[in-house]
């Protein structure tokens, strides 16, 4: 019997094909659950990523990557951004398509400051955890000549809303990204356990120093500092620290007679005199903050019966985030300042209780 000869070449060309098939051979990404500090939401993430906590105003987000020792250091990331609401609202379309466009520019932003361009390929609407949705699909040029690709999916919910964003490069795209929108399906949305709050359960606090009575909870705790005219009390709940351990929400007045001696030489309206009290107490909010946010757009307001305006500010530190209302009013050339604050994730519950208090109080 004749027998057949397997040429050399033939051989070669098998044995190289078959070392690149096992060089496209997926890699298992073995996910963990991660469960976010505040307890709003939950993902799965690969196990053996490191993690990073970033804050800033408004937003936390939670960063995982390769460790930096590793071959794929640098070259692939996945983020949750949590994305904090004032108050409750009613998710239509155009509140998605804003929030998925806000979301694109602050990652254009992000990627010119690396040196990288990025451009959307495709923008889909879809259903995430029984809720409307947005992803993008974007692609990136790297410095170095690389190519990456970037897919975001934007989440809004009745408060908060939630940035889902995993990069890979585009040689791995086809072979990992399976395993990331697996990951991105099993992303939930958590409702923390809050401290109740009862608007028709208000105690009044008098504060006969400085003529002035407010409601509160009956738990929350006072502080009260009088010098001269002027007086200061700091009402604090002592059992909203939360997840985080933020410090409490609290409400601050204080109460400044014959004002506009502050300003000697100068004639200034009442409004004017509430907005140079604003400017001060902005600047000593920076002295405590690392990042302080006045909006630009002030609010008609009250201090009981009296007109004031309101200005929304975001605060943020290493350690926190935080939403406050600065509300001042003056009547008979007597200021009084009321600032009421919580953790950015939290105002949203004080809000009602918040304004609440500004309308019962007795201060001018």
């Amino acid at each position: 019997m004749r027998k057949t000869r397997t040429p050399l070449v033939f051989m070669l060309c098998a044995a190289l094909s078959g070392a690149g098939l096992r060089a496209q051979e997926p890699r298992i990404l073995m996910p963990r659950t991660y469960t976010d500090p505040g307890g709003w939401f939950t993902i799965r993430a690969p196990n053996a990523w490191e993690e990073t906590h970033l804050a800033s105003l408004g937003r936390r987000c939670v960063r995982f990557a390769p460790a930096a020792d590793s071959e794929d250091a640098g070259k692939m990331d996945m983020r949750i951004t949590f994305l904090m609401g004032w108050t409750e609202r009613t998710v239509t379309d155009e509140v998605l398509k804003t929030l998925s466009a806000e979301a694109i520019d602050r990652l254009r932003e992000e990627c010119r400051a690396r040196g990288s361009t990025i451009a959307v390929r495709e923008t889909k609407d879809i259903i995430l955890v029984r809720q409307s949705a947005i992803r993008n699909v974007i692609d990136e040029a790297e410095k170095d000549g690389g190519f990456a690709v970037i897919r975001m999916f934007v989440l809004p919910t009745a408060i908060h809303s939630y940035v889902i964003e995993y990069r890979l490069p585009k040689e791995m795209d086809e072979m990992l990204s399976v395993q990331f929108n697996r990951m991105v399906r099993s992303f939930r949305v958590l409702t923390p356990a809050l401290e109740p709050v009862s608007l028709d359960k208000l105690q009044e606090v008098a504060c006969p120093a400085m003529k002035v009575t407010v409601k509160c909870p009956p738990t929350w705790e006072r502080k009260e500092i009088t010098g001269g005219d002027e007086g200061r009390v700091t009402l604090v709940s002592p059992k909203a620290r939360g997840g985080l351990k933020d410090p409490c929400p609290g409400v601050v007045v204080e109460k400044i007679p014959k004002a506009d001696l502050r300003f000697k030489g100068e004639t200034l309206t009442p409004e004017q005199i509430i907005m140079r009290y604003r400017d001060l107490y902005v600047e000593g909010l920076k002295k405590t903050y690392d990042e302080v946010n006045l909006q630009p757009k002030s609010a008609l307001a009250r201090i009981g019966r009296e007109a004031a305006l309101a200005f929304k500010l975001e605060l943020a530190s290493a350690k926190q985030t935080r939403y406050a209302l600065l509300v001042i009013g003056i009547e008979k050339g007597t200021v009084v300042q009321v600032f009421l604050t919580a953790p950015a994730e939290t105002f949203h519950h004080y809000a009602p209780l918040f304004g609440r208090m500004l309308v019962t109080m007795q201060a001018l």
